[in-house]
C-alpha cells in the first residue's frame, strides 16, 4: 500500500485533471469539492484506525469508497475497508436467570451507549479496548461486566446471570441477643463488692499492724509485759482491727470467687460452645496473719 502522503499527491493530481475535464466539458462545478471530501475521508480513516476507533474508521472508508469518488481513491478505500472489516471484534451476548434459562428481553449498553435492545444470539461488533457492559431486564437488578476486547477477536461470548429481585434480597438477619447477659452484670457487681471488701480489709489490716507495733512499744523490751493502760488499749484496737480485716478479706475473697464463677458460667450466644479461657483455672485466696493481710491469686495459663 503506498504511503498516505504519496497517495495524497497522486490523488490530488488526479483530482486536478478530473476537475479540468469537468469544467471543460461543462460538468458540475462541485466535482473538485466532492473529490477533496473523498481524500479527506481516506486520510481521517488512517488516524481513526490508529486510535482503535474501527467503526468510525469504517464509516470514513464508506465515504471515500462511494461511486462519486475518483476511481483510484474508491478502489484504495475499498481494499482498506475489506482489511479493516476482518479485524473488527464482535461479541455474542447472553443472559440467563438463576435457574440457567436463557433471557431474551434484555437491553445492553456499552459504556453507557445503547448496544442492543434484545439478546437474539447474533454477534454485535465493537471497538477493541476496555468496555463496561450493562445488562438490564424488567424485574431484575442490572448487572455490569467489564471486559477487554482484542482486535480481530470474533464472536466472544459474554454471559451474565440476572437474578430475580426477590432472589437478590438478602435474608433477614437473625437478631441474636447480646453476649452481655444479666448474669455477667451480676458478676461485675459482685466483683465490685469483692474489690471494695478487700480494700477495707487491707486498711484494717494495716491498722492492726500499727496497733500491734504500739503495743510492743508500750511493753518495752521486756520478755513479759504487765501491759500498762496504753498497751492494753493498743492491744484491744489491734484485736478489733484484725478481726474486721479478717472478716472483710473473707467477704471480699468470696465475692471475687463468686464473680469469677458467675462470669465463666454465663451463657454464650456464639455459634460454638463457649470454652473457658485461661482464667478458668484461677483461684482467689484471702490470707490474714499477725503481720497483716493479703489476697493471693493462684492459677495457671495453658
Amino acid at each position: 500500500m503506498p504511503a498516505p502522503a504519496r497517495l495524497r499527491r497522486r490523488w490530488l493530481r488526479a483530482l486536478g485533471a478530473g476537475a479540468f475535464l469537468a469544467v471543460t466539458l461543462g460538468g458540475p462545478a462541485v466535482a473538485r469539492a466532492d473529490a477533496e471530501a473523498c481524500v479527506a475521508a481516506s486520510e481521517s480513516e488512517i488516524g481513526l484506525r490508529k486510535e482503535g476507533k474501527l467503526h468510525a474508521a469504517m464509516e470514513k472508508l464508506s465515504v471515500c469508497a462511494a461511486p462519486a469518488c475518483p476511481q483510484e481513491v474508491r478502489e484504495e478505500c475499498g481494499r482498506r475497508a475489506l482489511a479493516l472489516r476482518s479485524v473488527i471484534p464482535s461479541l455474542v451476548l447472553a443472559a440467563t436467570d438463576e435457574a440457567g434459562n436463557d433471557l431474551a428481553a434484555v437491553t445492553v449498553a456499552l459504556d453507557g451507549v445503547p448496544l442492543a435492545t434484545a439478546i437474539d444470539g447474533r454477534p454485535v461488533s465493537v471497538d477493541p479496548g476496555s468496555h463496561v457492559l450493562r445488562f438490564e431486564a424488567a424485574g431484575r437488578p442490572a448487572v455490569e461486566k467489564t471486559i477487554v476486547v482484542r482486535e480481530a477477536e470474533r464472536e466472544r461470548r459474554v454471559n451474565v446471570v440476572l437474578r430475580a429481585a426477590a432472589a437478590m434480597t438478602p435474608a433477614p438477619e437473625t437478631h441474636r441477643s447480646s453476649s452481655w447477659s444479666a448474669q455477667r452484670s451480676a458478676a461485675v457487681a459482685t466483683a465490685g463488692v469483692g474489690v471494695a471488701a478487700v480494700a477495707v480489709g487491707s486498711v484494717f489490716g494495716l491498722m492492726a499492724i500499727s496497733d500491734l507495733s504500739s503495743q510492743k512499744s508500750d511493753c518495752g523490751t521486756r520478755t513479759t509485759c504487765t501491759m500498762p493502760a496504753a498497751a492494753v488499749s493498743a492491744h484491744g484496737d489491734m484485736v478489733t482491727a484484725a478481726t474486721v480485716s479478717t472478716a472483710t478479706f473473707a467477704v471480699g475473697g468470696a465475692a471475687l470467687v463468686g464473680a469469677l464463677v458467675l462470669w465463666l458460667t454465663a451463657p454464650s450466644t456464639s455459634d460454638t460452645p463457649a470454652r473457658p479461657g485461661p482464667l478458668a483455672r484461677l483461684t482467689v485466696s484471702p490470707r490474714v496473719d499477725p503481720r497483716g493481710g493479703s489476697l493471693m491469686l493462684l492459677g495457671g495459663f495453658p
